[in-house]
Formats: structure tokens, C-alpha cells, sequence
């Protein structure tokens, strides 16, 4: 659970992640389930403070969150 709402318009270095769309009989609200195991992949930092950018693709494995709060 995070402490403050998070803005990904405050952030440049945040963003969204684009997921499937469910099947028709989940509800849009409950997916993905929170504590689900996600993947994505990009370009970028692996630190914050790194620089450049990776030349190379990443993978990093997430959790969902519960965003109805």
C-alpha cells in the first residue's frame, strides 16, 4: 500500500504499463488481482541515478496493485 497517492504526471521517470484486457467475465476493476506476478520490459535506468539509458532490452517482474483506494 503506498503512503501517498501516486501521479504519474508528477514523474518523468514512472509510467503506466499496458496489460491484456480481461475476458469478459472479470470485472475491470478486479484485474489484475493484487499481489499478481507481471512482467515489462523497455529501455531505460536501472538505477536512478544512471546515465545514459540501457542500449540494451530489460525485463523486470512486478506486482500489481490494487488502484481502487
Amino acid at each position: 500500500h503506498l503512503s501517498v497517492p501516486l501521479n504519474l504526471g508528477d514523474d518523468p521517470f514512472i509510467a503506466s504499463t499496458c496489460i491484456p484486457r480481461p475476458d469478459a467475465s472479470t470485472k475491470a476493476s478486479d484485474y489484475p488481482r493484487r499481489g499478481s506476478t507481471l512482467v515489462t520490459i523497455g529501455w531505460g535506468s536501472s538505477r536512478f541515478d544512471s546515465d545514459p539509458m540501457s542500449r540494451t532490452l530489460q525485463q523486470v517482474t512486478v506486482y500489481a496493485i490494487d488502484n481502487n483506494h
